[in-house]
């Protein structure tokens, strides 16, 4: 009986085996045993044979050690009469578990190089599906197809167990073909923010480069607008806008009507007599006016204003305004825009006022301007150029021509008064403005016997500029 069923048991077990095995060499690799098998025939005692699955290896992780653990143990009854049915029972499962140790080293191995692969490819570490322990014991005294019942239900256990390991795969796969997109998409996107960041080192430089052609652009617009500033300009009214031009005059039939109102407005006394001649304000009929357009000493006036106003700033000192202001007596509001104080430079103290002269003397001054070096140097205020605010105290010097109008020579000049020193008492033999001045205000006291009128004198001929000629015609 034993032959006879020896033959079909053992096609069972092979038949156990060879699904067990087939689904254990790709999912669930075994090691060794890690307990010897012992046997014994004598009766009346226990044969057994039992050996575990050792998890612990380079599969995944450390926590697989736990999770796929899986341990089969078998035990055989030698009690049972049928003892030798053991034995061969014992031999197939041998078999078995040398085909299920094969199949774990080659599922092992085959494991670890997919997860070493998997580390090196998403640096993430996979979690693993916790498989409990299978536990398969077989009773020799229950018969042939209660032992292929049982393998078969180990079998059905393994291959379940292979279904959700091999779902498990799939979802690595999945994630891991996940972040290889992930992988690239970043790869992507670093190489679109270098070109970025190319693209905005390239606009820095441009801009530098713009930036630096507008302060090239403003430093030359700067340097420009110095020259040209530094470049006097005519006035408005001149006629020839040429500053290289000759020097002319013409006549300004205009304002007749305003310089006579002028003469008589500024003259204090009805007759002004002085060691010098005698005017009589009354006497005077008509006027005729000329403007001078004299380029050089425009030029000459301007450039030496400039430098007035280069010095003060240079000291950090403004020229205090005259006290009276001459301007209140000579701008009124009724005279012609040319010779109102709104065109005066009042940081200067630039004034229109009076000085008289000869004929020749007035043309050869519109021609080549005033010249304090042939003044006498033994005048009340020294060697300077004087004017005043009062034309009958320059009609004093005005000589009457010997021609029929018999007239007097007026030149209403522009004169930069600067820093003015004031005096009540003569100071002859003196060159130039004491204390650093510019020029100097006499005015005489209420009892002094040196005349009744304010006079102001300059050093420099540059400070004075020859714009108006006044014929004041007494017949």
């Amino acid at each position: 009986m034993n032959a006879g069923v020896l033959p079909g048991r053992r096609r069972s077990l092979a038949k156990a085996s060879l699904l067990g095995c087939a689904s254990a060499s790709e999912i669930l690799p075994l090691a060794r045993p890690s307990r010897s098998r012992s046997v014994s025939s004598i009766p009346g005692t226990q044969s057994s044979t039992s050996f575990t699955r050792d998890t612990r290896g380079s599969c995944l992780c450390a926590e697989m050690e736990s999770n796929r653990s899986c341990q089969l143990q078998v035990r055989l009854d030698s009690k049972s009469p049928e003892a030798p049915h053991g034995a061969r029972a014992m031999g197939r499962l041998r078999r078995c578990r040398r085909s299920l140790a094969d199949a774990r080293a080659a599922e092992n191995a085959a494991a670890t190089d997919k997860c070493d692969q998997l580390r090196l490819d998403t640096g993430r570490v996979a979690q693993p599906t916790r498989v409990p322990m299978l536990s398969l014991t077989l009773d020799p005294s229950r018969s042939k197809a209660d032992h292929e019942k049982v393998f078969q239900e180990a079998a059905r256990e393994l291959a379940r167990r292979e279904r959700i390991l091999q779902r498990d795969r799939d979802q690595l796969a999945q994630e891991r073909a996940q972040l290889v997109c992930e992988r690239d998409q970043l790869i992507h996107q670093k190489s679109e923010i270098a070109d970025e960041r190319d693209q905005l080192i390239r606009e820095r430089d441009e801009l530098a480069h713009i930036q630096r052609e507008r302060d090239q652009l403003v430093s030359k617009l700067q340097r420009s607008r110095r020259s040209t500033e530094s470049v006097p300009r005519p006035l408005p009214y001149w006629i020839d806008k040429d500053m290289s031009a000759v020097a002319q005059k013409f006549v300004w039939p205009e304002g007749r009507e305003a310089l006579h109102a002028m003469l008589h407005r500024t003259a204090i006394h009805s007759c002004c007599a002085g060691r010098d001649g005698t005017f009589e304000i009354g006497s005077v009929r008509s006027v005729h006016v000329w403007w001078v357009e004299n380029p050089i000493l425009w030029a000459q006036y301007c450039n030496k204003a400039t430098e007035m106003a280069a010095r003060s700033a240079t000291q950090k000192s403004k020229c205090t305004p005259l006290d009276p202001p001459v301007a209140g007596q000579l701008a009124e509001a009724d005279l012609p825009a040319r010779l109102q104080h709104q065109a005066l430079n009042k940081s200067l103290n630039e004034a229109f006022l009076w000085h008289g002269s000869s004929k020749e003397r007035v043309d050869m001054i519109a021609e080549a301007g005033f010249d304090e070096r042939v003044s006498n140097l033994g005048g009340m205020l020294g060697g300077g150029l004087y004017f005043a605010e009062d034309s009958c105290k320059s009609g004093q010097y005005s000589q009457k021509s010997i021609a029929s109008s018999r007239s007097h020579w007026f030149i209403l000049s522009r004169v930069l008064l600067g820093k003015p020193h004031y005096s009540k008492m003569p100071m002859p033999d003196i060159r130039r403005a004491p204390d650093s001045c510019d020029s100097v205000v006499y005015t005489p006291a209420d009892d002094s016997g040196l005349g009744h009128h304010r006079e102001f004198v300059i050093y420099d001929r540059f400070q004075a500029y020859p714009e108006f000629i006044i014929e004041a015609r007494t017949a």
